[in-house]
């Protein structure tokens, strides 16, 4: 499930450099396994969180889900990040237990951020474009990067995908 909060009250947002465009059709071979443990997250000293959760597929066509969250998605991309993210990059929803604690909405450090997704000896990565609020803490993957995983197109949670992930702060 995607988080449709909109925020009522407006904040002015001072930008950094401007992000380099990804190619999100960049794969490299990952060669360990994957961890089977529970989703969880921590800050690394080299300025990276890391964790690990399962998947959850928002099926369906996967530019309309990837429209919905760069317009709806907690982090504002549309409005906030609209000229420093590439336009075909994949977008995806973290879990709120991982989003809270990097603030609030497009105030998130999290925002706009690539993270590198690890799964099924192949390697992604994506965007974090907003906070997904289901119990069971997965992230929200569009279903062109659910395949590109080697999963099957059909909507739900797969609890025996798991993804290890990182994301530069």
């Amino acid at each position: 499930m995607l988080n449709f909060n909109i925020p009522v009250f407006v904040v002015v947002l001072v930008l950094g450099a401007a992000a380099t465009p990804i190619d999100p059709r960049t794969t490299t071979t990952y060669s360990s396994s994957t961890t089977t443990s529970s989703t969880s997250n921590s800050n690394s000293a080299d300025g990276k969180v890391n964790g690990t959760s399962t998947g959850t597929n928002v099926s369906g066509n996967p530019s309309t889900a990837r429209q919905t969250l760069w317009e709806t998605g907690s982090c504002g991309l549309s409005t906030y990040f609209a000229d420093k993210i590439d336009s075909n990059v994949p977008l995806v929803a973290f879990p709120e237990s991982v989003m809270k604690l990097h603030g609030e909405s497009h105030d998130n450090k999290l925002c706009g951020k690539i993270a590198t997704l690890k799964a099924s000896d192949k390697t992604m990565k994506v965007v974090v474009a907003g906070t997904t609020v289901n119990p069971d803490h997965s992230i929200d993957l569009t279903s062109d990067v659910w395949t590109f995983f080697g999963q099957e197109d059909k909507a739900g949670l797969s609890k025996n995908f798991q993804i290890e992930w990182s994301i530069d702060l």
